[in-house]
C-alpha cells in the first residue's frame, strides 16, 4: 500500500506542474495541447504495449470518454493561459458535482443527500473563483476552466459505463490531438521557439502528462479509492505554489476562499463516503454470528414442522444488516432478479433448471418467499459457516413492491420483468404506482429483460442502454379483439389510446400508440409457431424447437423469459431444450399430485392470472371438479373485490353445459372468504346444487375427494397465497398415504 500511495502522490505532483510549464510557453494554447499530447501518446503507447492493452474492443463509451478527454485538455490549457492557474485547476476539480448530474440524467440515479450537499458546496466555491479580477478579463479563463470541469466529469462518468476501458480512452484522447498538427505547424511562435521551450514541451508531454498517468495507473490498483482521491488533491494544492514560485502569480482572496471550499468539499465527501462503506463492512464482523443465528432459527422451525422461508433471514439481517450485500457479492456469475406481477416463481425455477443443465450451481428462493427476508433465507442456505457460497449464480425472485429495498441491498447484473397486472390494491395501490416504483428501483448499470408484449413492462426500457425484449408472435387463443378489461390501454408516454392488432390476454399483445412513436418493440427472443400439445406447448425460438409440459399461455411467457435470460447468461440452447422438456412445476404452480385419479394445484392471486388459469383448465371436454380456497390475510390482500373482475362466467357456461365449455361437476368454496366466492359463483350463473361451502381447508379437501368421480374427470385446487401452503401439505400427506379416496 505504501508504494501505491507514493505512486498516487507522484502523479499528483507531476500533474500540478502543468500550470507553471504552460505559463512559461508563449505558444498558442492549441499548439501546447497538440505537442504535449504527441509526446504523451508515445509514453502511453509504450506503457499499453507492456501491459498488453493494445488489443481492445471498440465501444461507444470508449469513444465518448476519449472525445471528452480531448476537449478537457484543450479547455484546461486554454484556461491556464487566460486566468490564474489556481482557478483553472480548481474549476476542473468541480467534476464530481457534474458526475452526480450525469448519473441523475442518464442513469436515472437519484442523488443521495450527501451528494446533493457536496454539489451545492462545490458550486458555491466555484462561484467565488469568478469574483477575482473580473475586470482584467479573467472571467473567460474561469468560464473555460468551469467547462473543463463539465467535460472532465463526463470523462469520469463514461469510464464507469458498460464496455468502458479507461486506459484505452486516455490513449485515444491524447492521440486524437495529433489532428491539430497542421494548425500547430502554422503557429509563428513555433518557428522562433528556443531550445528551452522545446525542453519544456517535452517535459509537459513525457513527465507531466504521460508520467503522471503512468504513476496513477500503477498506484490506483494498490490503494483504496479514498486514499487515491485524497492523495490526488495534491494537484490543486501544489499548482498555485509552482506558479507563485516561478512567476509570482498570487491567487486573490476570493480564489483562495473558493479553492479552499472546493478542496474541503471533496475531502469531506470522500471521508464520509468511506466512513459509510466502513460501517457496512463493520456489520460484516457479525456475519458469522448472523449465519449461526439464522441456521439455528431454521432448525427450530423445521423441528416445529414449519417451512422457515422468511424468519431465518429476518433474524440474520437483524444481527448483520449488510448480510445480503456481503453474500450476494460472493457469487462468481452475479445475481439475477426476476420481478413482475405474475410468473415470477415459475420463471425463476425454469431459469434455475436451465442453468443447472448448463453445468452451473444455482442458488435461489424457489419456494416463492420473495421479499428481502425470504431472499436472505435462501442466501443463508447456500452459505457455509464462514459465509462462503456454494453456488455460481444466485437467482432471486423479487416481489415488485420490495424491489427498491432489494436493489439497495443487492446489485443484480440482470433484472427480468415479467408483466404488470392489477394485484392487491390495498398493498400495491394502482398499477401506475407499482410501475413507477419498479422504474425508480431498477439499477442503471443492470441489463433488463422485458416483456415486449406488455406495454407497461416495455416502457421501462427508457433511459437504459442494455435492454433485451422477449415476446410471442401469436398464441393459439390470440385474436384481433380483446375480451378482457385491459390495464395498460393507454400509452405510457403520451397518454393516447393504444391500438392493438393482436391480443393475447389482458393487455398483452401487439400494440402501437395512436399518437406517438411508442409501440411494441421487436423482441430479440420471440416464440413463433406456438401450438398446443396434449401435454403442454410446443414452439420455435431462434429456429430451434422447444416443448414444455406446462399448460396455459402465461406459462409460455414464463418459459420464454427463462430461455431469454439463460441465453443472455451464456447457457447453450441445448440446456434450455432439455431443462424445459423435463421441467416439473412445483410449489403450487400447476403442481401435479398422484392422488385419486390425479389432481393439480394452481396458485391464483389476481384477476388476470385467475382468468388465464380458468382459460387453461377449461380447454377440452373432460368434466371438471374444483376447490377454490380464498383467504384475505395480508399476503393475499385484504381487499377481495378483485374476485368480481374474474371471468367466472366461463365456469357458468360449463355448469349449464353451454358454449362448448367442459361440464362442471362440483365446486367446493373454502378459506376465510369461502362464502364470498360462493356468492360470486352464484352471480356467474353456476347451479347452486354443485356448490359447496366449507371454510376449513382440510374438510373442504375431504369433501372434494369424497365426491363420486371417474378417471375421465380433471380435478383442480385453486388457492390464494396463505391457503396454498396448508393445502399443499395436506395433498403431500395424502400422496404419501397412497392417494386413496377419503
Amino acid at each position: 500500500m505504501k508504494s501505491g500511495l507514493c505512486f498516487i502522490l507522484l502523479a499528483g505532483v507531476l500533474w500540478s506542474t502543468a500550470g507553471a510549464l504552460v505559463k512559461y510557453l508563449t505558444w498558442a494554447p492549441l499548439t501546447v495541447v497538440c505537442l504535449r499530447s504527441i509526446f504523451a501518446t508515445g509514453v502511453l503507447l509504450l506503457y499499453a504495449r507492456k501491459k498488453n492493452a493494445l488489443r481492445f474492443k471498440w465501444s461507444k463509451n470508449i469513444i465518448v470518454a476519449a472525445l471528452c478527454l480531448t476537449i478537457t485538455m484543450c479547455l484546461y490549457i486554454t484556461a491556464v493561459k487566460l486566468t490564474v492557474a489556481a482557478n483553472a485547476i480548481l474549476l476542473q476539480y468541480t467534476a464530481p458535482a457534474f458526475i452526480v448530474l450525469y448519473a441523475a440524467l442518464f442513469r436515472r440515479s437519484r442523488p443521495q443527500p450527501l451528494e446533493i450537499i457536496t454539489c451545492l458546496v462545490i458550486y458555491a466555491g466555484a462561484a467565488l473563483l469568478f469574483f477575482d479580477k473580473i475586470g482584467g478579463g479573467y472571467w473567460l479563463g474561469n468560464l473555460l476552466g468551469l467547462f473543463s470541469g463539465v467535460t472532465f466529469g463526463a470523462v469520469c462518468f463514461a469510464n464507469t459505463l458498460e464496455d468502458a476501458n479507461p486506459p484505452v480512452a486516455v490513449l485515444l484522447g491524447n492521440a486524437a490531438l495529433i489532428l491539430l498538427l497542421p494548425l500547430t505547424l502554422a503557429d509563428p511562435a513555433l518557428a522562433a521557439a528556443s531550445g528551452r521551450e522545446w525542453l519544456v514541451i517535452i517535459l509537459l508531454g513525457v513527465c507531466q502528462l504521460g508520467g503522471g498517468y503512468l504513476f496513477f495507473c500503477e498506484g490506483i490498483s494498490r490503494v483504496p479509492a479514498f486514499t487515491a482521491a485524497v492523495a490526488a488533491t495534491v494537484e490543486p494544492v501544489l499548482t498555485p505554489v509552482w506558479v507563485l514560485l516561478a512567476f509570482g502569480e498570487k491567487p486573490g482572496p476570493f480564489s483562495l476562499a473558493g479553492g479552499g471550499i472546493v478542496i474541503a468539499a471533496i475531502l469531506v465527501y470522500n471521508y464520509l463516503r468511506v466512513k459509510r462503506e466502513q460501517g457496512e463492512e463493520r456489520s460484516g464482523a457479525f456475519l458469522g454470528l448472523a449465519l449461526g443465528a439464522g441456521r439455528l432459527t431454521a432448525l427450530v422451525l423445521k423441528l416445529s414442522g414449519r417451512r422457515g422461508t422468511t424468519l431465518p433471514g429476518a433474524v440474520a439481517r437483524r444481527l448483520c444488516p449488510g448480510l445480503p450485500s456481503i453474500l450476494s457479492r460472493a457469487y462468481p456469475d452475479g445475481v439475477v432478479a426476476v420481478t413482475g406481477t405474475n410468473g415470477k416463481t415459475t420463471t425463476n425455477n425454469i431459469l434455475a433448471a436451465i442453468m443447472q443443465a448448463a453445468g452451473k450451481k444455482t442458488a435461489l428462493n424457489s419456494e416463492g418467499a420473495n421479499m428481502l427476508n425470504g431472499i436472505c433465507t435462501a442466501l443463508l442456505r447456500d452459505a457455509d459457516r464462514r459465509g462462503r457460497v456454494r453456488g455460481d449464480i444466485f437467482l432471486a425472485e423479487v416481489d415488485e413492491g420490495s424491489l427498491p429495498e432489494f436493489c439497495r441491498a443487492i446489485s443484480p447484473r440482470l433484472v427480468v420483468v415479467t408483466n404488470f397486472f392489477r394485484d392487491q390494491l390495498d398493498r400495491y395501490g394502482e398499477l401506475d404506482t407499482t410501475v413507477a416504483k419498479v422504474r425508480e428501483a431498477l439499477p442503471p448499470d443492470a441489463a433488463l429483460l422485458l416483456n415486449a408484449d406488455d406495454p407497461l413492462a416495455a416502457q421501462l426500457a427508457a433511459g437504459h442502454s442494455r435492454v433485451i425484449f422477449y415476446g410471442v408472435a401469436a398464441l393459439p387463443g390470440s385474436s384481433p379483439a380483446g375480451g378482457e378489461s385491459r390495464e395498460g390501454r393507454f400509452c405510457p408516454r403520451c397518454g393516447a389510446p393504444l391500438a392493438y392488432t393482436l391480443f393475447h390476454y389482458g393487455q398483452l399483445g401487439h400494440y402501437a400508440c395512436s399518437a406517438c412513436a411508442f409501440r411494441r418493440p421487436a423482441p430479440e427472443a420471440e416464440a413463433t409457431r406456438v401450438r398446443s400439445a396434449a401435454d403442454g406447448f410446443a414452439f420455435t425460438l431462434a429456429e430451434l424447437e422447444y416443448r414444455t409440459a406446462l399448460g396455459g399461455g402465461y406459462n409460455l411467457y414464463n418459459a420464454l423469459a427463462a430461455l431469454a435470460a439463460a441465453r443472455w447468461l451464456g447457457a447453450p440452447a441445448a440446456a434450455g431444450q432439455t431443462a424445459l422438456r423435463d421441467f416439473a412445476p412445483r410449489d403450487g404452480r400447476m403442481e401435479e399430485f398422484r392422488i385419486d385419479d390425479g389432481l393439480t394445484l394452481i396458485l391464483v392471486k389476481n384477476p388476470t392470472g385467475f382468468n388465464a388459469v380458468l382459460e387453461a383448465i377449461s380447454g377440452g371436454d373432460r368434466p371438471l371438479r374444483l376447490l377454490l380456497a380464498i383467504n384475505d390475510l395480508a399476503a393475499d390482500g385484504r381487499d377481495i373485490s378483485w374476485l368480481w373482475d374474474v371471468d367466472f362466467e366461463l365456469l357458468g357456461a360449463g355448469a349449464a353445459g353451454a358454449g362448448g365449455a367442459p361440464p362442471l361437476r362440483q365446486v367446493v368454496c373454502s378459506g376465510r372468504r369461502g362464502a364470498d366466492i360462493l356468492l360470486r359463483l352464484k352471480y356467474a350463473g353456476l347451479n347452486r346444487e354443485i356448490l359447496v361451502c366449507e371454510p376449513d381447508c382440510a374438510r373442504a379437501l375431504a369433501l372434494l375427494r369424497r365426491f363420486p368421480a371417474g378417471p375421465e374427470e380433471r380435478v383442480f385446487v385453486l388457492p390464494t397465497y396463505t391457503a396454498l401452503a396448508p393445502l399443499r401439505a395436506l395433498l403431500r400427506a395424502a400422496e404419501r398415504q397412497g392417494g386413496k379416496k377419503a
